[in-house]
């Protein structure tokens, strides 16, 4: 009895284990997963000789593609894991769950519904590219850097938050030279503006070619839409391409962009004596009258002056804007500021005939072509402007005079902070740029310092700027002892009799 109960027990537990190794196999069939000493499954591995679908385990699964950069937004790229022949719907979503990239921040990402066209009264639709650059070709001079993020912080991006009308897109050009770092700290300083956007230019490729493109093609840049909507697509509108141009040192009045809407909308209309209709297109609109900002060692939040084009057919480059009907039109960036009011174009003046109004330009040493730039030691209120640009004597810009948070969303602190960065970093800036290192040449951004007569004179006072041979005082003493000697302005000067009727034209133009 004995002997035939434990063979009993024995044939009961050879099938137990039989069974277990049978859905074991089963199992591991079936789902994929090894049992206990085998190798996970990978593309080349089968156990069954028959072709089939085959699961990836998470060990042996490809790395997920790097985030594609479209403009400062992170886009994923990770498709959905296949499906297959795999473990049930569960595991495979908590596996999906744990490869899929950290969701980026929600105010750099763009959604499909996003559009860069808005109506401009009952028959226009518009796309507004406003386009600036930090710092092409020369990311790698830090105390340059430093200086030009001092100066976007402090006074550019403050200009564009402060805008009273936000249909616009703000494409902010870097290129491969700029450090991870100092892109960041852009990123935070555009944090918040609604259309704002930094794009990096390709690679060893024509960098002008991008920001000279129609104001479309820029945008897609971005990795924006640029079909406009269904309400803003049909044949009773007409589209309208506007494009504005602002370095990333200067600012513009909170009442820029609308007041550049505004002036559209009347020539469109044929109203404000700009030709009307198709006739008055394409239109540039342009300031002849800007405040100048200085650096300075003995006002705490620096200087403010006034300067002015120098000649009758030139336009300053801060929001030179050109609007046009034509999708392939290129943008404000292909036209020299220069030459804007020369010949048969149509030109609309955006001054308000305050002294001191307008848009703000940051004279300081990170200009690459140094006009009207002094050091801050020698720049102090009450010194005269330099050259023909010369305004109103240099004021304190912290007494009062420029209403600088209302009209421009500019803080004193701020301004505080760009003065002390930019007195500290000036002798370093200066020796950096004159260094051999600091010889670099971007065509249309950079090549000022180092091409044409006028090169030598720049790097030489750049070099005194180096060594701290600027004494106070010296070019205000310097412009007195010419402006007794100079002849009467030119015909197109500012102060001329003929640079005054100029601007009352335009002004009842207008």
């Amino acid at each position: 009895k004995l002997t035939r109960g434990g063979a009993t027990l024995l044939g009961a537990a050879r099938v137990a284990v039989a069974a277990t190794l049978f859905v074991a196999a089963l199992y591991s069939i079936t789902s994929g997963r090894p049992c206990s000493g085998r190798p996970a499954l990978t593309a080349a591995s089968s156990w069954t000789t028959r072709p089939r679908s085959v699961f990836f385990a998470p060990s042996a699964l490809p790395p997920p593609p790097p985030p594609a950069l479209l403009g400062d937004r992170m886009v994923s790229q990770t498709a959905p894991l296949s499906v297959g022949d795999g473990p049930p719907l569960r595991a495979r979503r908590r596996e999906r769950r744990k490869l899929l990239p950290v969701r980026p921040r929600s105010d750099l990402v763009a959604t499909a519904s996003t559009s860069v066209w808005h109506a401009l009264g009952d028959s226009l639709a518009f796309v507004h590219v406003l386009c600036s650059r930090f710092s092409i070709g020369q990311g790698r001079q830090s105390a340059l850097v430093a200086a030009r993020l001092a100066l976007f912080v402090s006074i550019c991006a403050p200009s564009i938050r402060a805008q009273t009308d936000g249909r616009f897109v703000w494409l902010l050009y870097v290129d491969e030279s700029l450090l991870p770092a100092d892109r960041t700290a852009l990123e935070e300083a555009v944090r918040g503006i609604a259309g704002a956007h930094i794009v990096a230019l390709p690679k060893d490729g024509e960098h002008a070619a991008a920001y000279e493109a129609p104001c479309l093609r820029q945008i897609s840049l971005a990795g924006l839409p640029t079909d406009p909507p269904s309400a803003l697509s049909g044949a009773h509108r007409r589209r309208v391409y506007l494009t504005s141009r602002l370095d990333a040192d200067d600012a513009l009045d909170s009442s820029f962009f609308a007041a550049v809407h505004g002036r559209v909308a009347s020539a469109a209309a044929g109203g404000g004596g700009d030709g009307g209709g198709a006739d008055g297109f394409p239109l540039y609109l342009c300031h002849l009258h800007a405040l100048a900002w200085l650096p300075s060692t003995t006002a705490g939040s620096g200087v403010v002056s006034t300067e002015d084009a120098i000649a009758s057919w030139h336009c300053l480059t801060p929001g030179l804007t050109k609007a046009s009907f034509s999708r392939e039109a290129r943008s404000v960036h292909a036209v020299s500021h220069t030459e804007v009011r020369k010949g048969s174009r149509r030109v609309a003046l955006l001054d308000s005939g305050e002294r001191w109004s307008g848009p703000v330009r940051a004279r300081t040493v990170t200009s690459d072509g140094l006009k009207g730039v002094r050091s801050a030691r020698e720049t102090a209120v009450g010194g005269g402007g330099e050259g023909k640009r010369a305004g109103a004597p240099a004021r304190d810009a912290d007494d009062g005079t420029v209403p600088w948070a209302a009209r421009y969303g500019i803080s004193p602190a701020e301004l505080r902070r760009a003065n002390e960065e930019l007195t500290r970093l000036e002798a370093r800036v200066a020796e950096e740029r004159v260094s051999p290192d600091g010889n670099d040449c971007v065509a249309d951004f950079s090549c000022a310092l180092h091409l044409g007569k006028k090169a030598p004179a720049r790097l030489a006072r750049l070099t005194k700027l180096a060594k701290g041979k600027l004494k106070k005082g010296r070019s205000s003493r310097r412009e007195s002892s010419l402006s007794s000697r100079r002849p009467s302005r030119r015909r197109g000067e500012p102060g001329s009799a003929h640079d005054s009727a100029e601007l009352r034209r335009h002004r009842s133009r207008d």
